[in-house]
């Protein structure tokens, strides 16, 4: 019955058990009847194991089943419906995690705020769908940016799309937030939003903060500073990076 989850082996191994037995039996006349006992005893256990094993694998099977209708209602709650990339929800959670993280190794987090230019307007011009279809360009070149796997692309709200980057140790300052920042903002304006062989060109405003968090701190400050450079990066002029200062 051990055998069971591998009928063969678990066959073989009562054929070794009881097939002797029975050939003896049919050999000598006198022990006919107990070979014919021990052969439908054979038959039974032959007849239980295969139900069993068959039980078994059904059961493995439904379990795997739901263990990938799991995995993938977790997938799903954590993903934008829209964009693909991680939604705010999961975000607000991996936040968290990494404000602690990096205050007990005294690292330095950076966020940015990528907000997509004149998106109200877009929508307007070309309608909704359209609107949807360059939301989802936008987050498909932020999700290759923040490419390290301590980098958390999310989709904020609306047109606002955020870029988590723990800094290394031996990083200065903002150093490496600024350098994704400039290079996500070049890399989306040189590539311009393409439907039906029409080129739609997008830009987009971008805030940057960086704190070294401490337990003295609201790790809400964070986002606070990022949204205050992003306000100015939008009214001076949009397609700009501006980093927090003060």
């Amino acid at each position: 019955m051990a055998l069971i989850p591998r009928i063969k082996f678990a066959l073989v191994n009562l054929s070794v058990l009881l097939i002797p037995s029975i050939v003896t039996g049919i050999i000598i006349s006198e022990k006919f009847a107990f070979a014919v006992m021990l052969a439908l005893f054979f038959g039974y256990i032959a007849m239980i194991g295969v139900r069993s094993s068959k039980e078994y694998n059904r059961s493995f099977e439904t379990e795997l089943i739901l263990d990938d209708q799991k995995n993938e209602l977790e997938r799903l709650s954590k993903i934008d419906a829209l964009t693909n990339i991680y939604n705010r929800g999961y975000f607000n959670i991996e936040f968290e995690k990494q404000w602690e993280y990096a205050n007990r190794l005294k690292l330095r987090l950076s966020l940015l705020i990528v907000d997509v230019d004149h998106f109200k307007a877009f929508n307007d011009n070309y309608g909704h769908l359209l609107g949807d279809a360059c939301l989802v360009h936008v987050a498909k070149i932020i999700n290759q940016v923040g490419k390290r796997e301590t980098d958390i692309a999310a989709r904020f709200g609306g047109e606002e799309f955020v870029l988590l980057i723990l800094e290394n140790e031996n990083e200065n300052e903002n150093e490496k937030a600024i350098k994704v920042a400039e290079i996500l903002r070049r890399k989306i304006e040189r590539s311009p939003f393409k439907v039906d062989d029409k080129l739609f060109p997008v830009t987009v405003s971008i805030g940057v903060a960086s704190i070294q968090p401490s337990h003295k701190m609201d790790s809400r400050q964070l986002i606070e500073q990022a949204d205050s450079a992003l306000y100015q990066a939008k009214h001076q002029g949009r397609n700009l990076v501006i980093v927090h200062s003060g």
